[in-house]
């Protein structure tokens, strides 16, 4: 049985003209826990095909398998290297899944590049440099959104999103927002500024529309495959660079679930898993003990799968 939760969260010194969500009917879950012998760092995590990968962020052999829904170790895969099942890295923040059941994909640590993976048997079956813009120097997180069109955020200041045709022309730069107080917070320190923009992109299954998920400030936006706003949202967020954020997201064809932390609960409490339609409407919302590393959302299991720190070394669960 769950009860009703209210959700207190860390108040902004400016309003925005988005919507802001109210988490304050949110469901108190009591998730399945899942303990596990493998040591997991998790910085992404995906389920696809009824298997579970979990990214390791401290480790050369870089993913994790477990089947589902039972979440059995199966397995690890893809090193750090420069061989033909080999990537230099997967960037975080960058785990998608690809166009097929059991397909996906990540940034591979070089310029404009990124890495097709084929599970369970973690085959690498493309690895190419996209074309971009003249003057890119390479991009924090990169997704495949049709064909050679790519959704990529630039790795310098500005840190535009922007979507680039296979040719290398810039279709649109998206507004993604952030409000005058968080920039102060930011102030004229780069590595801060880059901090205050990182991201998330989850798309659609179908790649008619996708969402960026701001982390620092807790927004999430819903774009068309063009580029064109559909909604944005906002979570009440604290005006510091460690304040209210959200830790992860994931989506499919009801909606975007990501994970929202109110920092002003402590680190083991105030996380808040949301489940958010592709018009912008919250579903359901679920008060989940944390700490939270990772988040993903199985079709087939109907559940939300998550991870905790890398000392915990477990999976759980919140069947929706």
């Amino acid at each position: 049985m769950m009860a009703i939760a209210a959700i207190v969260a860390g108040c902004s010194t400016a309003k925005s003209n988005y919507e802001e969500i109210d988490f304050a009917d949110a469901l108190t879950a009591d998730p399945d826990t899942f303990q596990l012998d493998v040591l997991m760092w998790p910085s992404g995590m995906k389920a696809t095909g009824g298997n579970l990968v979990v990214q390791n962020m401290k480790r050369d052999t870089i993913f994790d398998l477990f089947t589902l829904p039972d979440v059995v170790y199966s397995g690890s895969g893809i090193i750090k290297g420069s061989g033909p099942d080999e990537v230099i890295a997967a960037l975080p923040l960058s785990l998608n899944r690809g166009f097929q059941s059991g397909q996906l994909t990540f940034s591979s640590g070089l310029p404009s590049q990124v890495a097709v993976m084929r599970v369970p048997g973690f085959r690498i079956t493309d690895n190419r440099r996209h074309e971009m813009p003249d003057g890119w120097v390479g991009e924090q997180n990169m997704m495949l959104l049709c064909g050679d069109t790519v959704l990529a955020q630039q790795f310098t200041l500005p840190l535009d999103w922007i979507i680039v045709d296979g040719t290398g022309n810039v279709v649109t730069t998206l507004d993604i927002p952030m409000p005058d107080d968080i920039k102060t917070a930011a102030g004229n320190d780069e590595r801060a500024r880059m901090m205050s923009r990182t991201a998330y992109a989850v798309p659609l299954p179908d790649r008619s529309r996708f969402a960026i998920c701001t982390r620092v400030y807790p927004s999430v936006s819903i774009f068309d495959r063009e580029g064109r706003n559909i909604t944005t949202l906002t979570m009440p967020y604290a005006p510091v660079l460690k304040g209210n954020y959200i830790t992860s997201c994931d989506a499919n064809e009801q909606g975007i679930y990501l994970v929202y932390h109110d920092v002003e609960k402590g680190m083991d409490d105030g996380y808040v898993i949301a489940a958010i339609d592709w018009n912008g409407n919250l579903m359901k919302a679920y008060n989940v003990p944390g700490p939270i590393g990772a988040v993903t959302v199985d079709d087939e299991s109907n559940a939300v799968y998550f991870t905790g720190d890398g000392y915990d070394n477990c999976i759980y669960r919140v069947n929706l």
